[in-house]
This record gives structure tokens, sequence and C-alpha cells, in this order.
């Protein structure tokens, strides 16, 4: 099978905390729209979240948001850097959104983003979120194929704190070209 690799990215300007995020909260919500479609739940896989912070965190520094990392380094070389060998992979980089709901809202009204948080060739996810020193959220998600099979649990970190349905008519829809942090 030949590797494939998706980017998509959006931003909103907006100074909110890290703390408001949550990995399964995150999870939960694209668990929720997959199933809605009669897809396989994502499993939450720790080397794609390290993967999704450090490039998070990368952003941050760099005041920029971007799939390309600041060695060069691509979406698909970070998550084998970070120990996940991929057959298939994809990530979702936003910026500025004030919780994972109004992020994924934005994501989902997006045909890039949308398609790849619903690809049915995903089996894993990873979520990471760092603020830029102007207190910005710098959001990366990561998906991926490895093999190993997918989940048979929505919400693995517990009953989800938010619902997409919370942000629909509050979310902006997302531009289309990222914009400096």
């Amino acid at each position: 099978m030949k590797p494939t690799l998706l980017l998509a990215s959006l931003g909103l300007l907006a100074a909110t905390t890290v703390s408001a995020f949550d990995i399964y909260d995150a999870l939960c919500l694209v668990n929720k729209a997959r199933s809605a479609l009669g897809l396989k739940y994502l499993k939450y896989d720790p080397k794609l979240s390290n993967a999704a912070y450090a490039h998070s965190q990368d952003q941050a520094s760099m005041k920029k948001m971007t799939h390309d990392g600041r060695d060069g380094s691509s979406p698909g070389e970070r998550m084998k850097a970070a120990g996940f060998s991929w057959t298939a992979c994809a990530e979702n980089v936003a910026y500025g959104y004030p919780s994972d709901a109004a992020c994924m809202v934005a994501w989902m009204k997006s045909a890039g983003h949308r398609e790849n948080i619903l690809n049915s060739k995903y089996e894993a996810f990873g979520y990471g979120v760092a603020s830029s020193s102007a207190g910005i959220p710098c959001l990366t998600q990561d998906f991926g194929s490895d093999g190993s099979g997918a989940s048979n649990v929505a919400c693995p970190g517990g009953s989800l704190s938010a619902t997409i349905g919370d942000y629909t008519e509050k979310s902006p829809a997302p531009s289309p070209s990222p914009a400096p942090l």
C-alpha cells in the first residue's frame, strides 16, 4: 500500500488558555462526527499526540501556522520520528479557537479538514495544543493508520464536557488561508 498524507489548516485570532482544551474531548468530538456516518472510532495514540503537541509548540514559537516544522519536517516525518509507523496519515492545524468544540465546528465546515476527520483509512488520533507568547492557542490534530486497528470506544476519557452543537451558530466559517500568529 502506498503511504498517503493529507494536510489542512485554518485560523481565528483569539487569546485563551491551553487548559481549556482536552485530548479526550477532542477525540470524542471526532468520534461522534465519524459515528454519525457509520465510520469506525479512532483510538487515542500517545505517539501521534507527542508529534501533534511538539508541532503545536513549534508553531507557537514561530508565531506561524504551518504544516512545515521549524526544521523543514513534514507531518509524516514528525509522526515517524515520534515512533508512529504509518501507512496513511493526515494533519489538521488551526489557531485562535477558544475550545476543542469551537475548533471542531470550524474544521467540519472546511472541506479539507472534514475529509481528514472523516477519512475511513485512519485508525488512530493524536492532539496537541500550545500557546504562543501572545496567548494564542495553536492546535494540531494528527491522524494515522499503522495496521493495529481502530477503537470500539467513542470517548475513552469519560464523558464529553462540550458538544459540537454548543458552538454551531457561534463559530465562524474558517478562513481559507493561514495568517501569522
